[in-house]
């Protein structure tokens, strides 16, 4: 049986490629275009991180990655393109640790605005983004084209808010992964 000690999140690497794209799979298999990790990793105006989970094996020690966030970003705006955790690991701090520290460096290269779309269905999710801030700006209808689902859109505006940013370190310093 494998266990979580902890975990740690860094820039994604090209040795996290193929795996990532397994997961990407795993995490959304109704999804109609899979994530294209290798297209992104190197652009300048994208951010790409991946959570490993340190696994205790009754043999070792391994890391595992288990869940990233892929956003993309223009100056003032940015778009969180892609984002998941897998299924046994959710609910550990991951995915708040992804957005967390990504909301965080967004902040520190003057972003001002994140928008992201979720289905309508993924509460979950939906309620992670309201933890951080985001709030519904609009639906768009059958978007989704595996099921015709809608997507809610999302936005955070006050992403260099003094106090929004004081509520986010505030925010990390609490989550495991994270080194004060």
């Amino acid at each position: 049986m494998k266990t979580m000690k902890y975990f740690t999140i860094k820039p994604i690497s090209a040795e996290d490629f193929l795996i990532l794209e397994q997961l990407d799979r795993e995490i959304f298999p109704l999804k109609s275009q899979q994530t294209l990790f290798s297209k992104n990793t190197y652009n300048e105006n994208a951010i790409c991180y991946v959570a490993h989970a340190l696994l205790n094996t009754e043999a070792n020690c391994s890391l595992s990655p288990v869940g990233y966030i892929n956003v993309s970003f223009t100056g003032l705006e940015s778009e969180i393109l892609s984002f998941g955790v897998t299924k046994n690991y959710r609910g550990q701090g991951i995915g708040k640790s992804l957005i967390g520290l990504t909301l965080k460096n967004l902040a520190a290269v003057n972003c001002k605005s994140v928008f992201l779309e979720v289905r309508k269905s993924n509460q979950t999710a939906r309620k992670l983004y309201s933890s951080f801030g985001f709030r519904k700006t609009g639906v768009r209808s059958n978007y989704y084209s595996d099921n015709q689902e809608d997507a809610i859109l999302m936005s955070l505006h006050q992403l260099q808010n003094i106090e929004y940013l004081s509520f986010l370190q505030s925010t990390l310093h609490k989550l495991p992964y994270y080194s004060k």
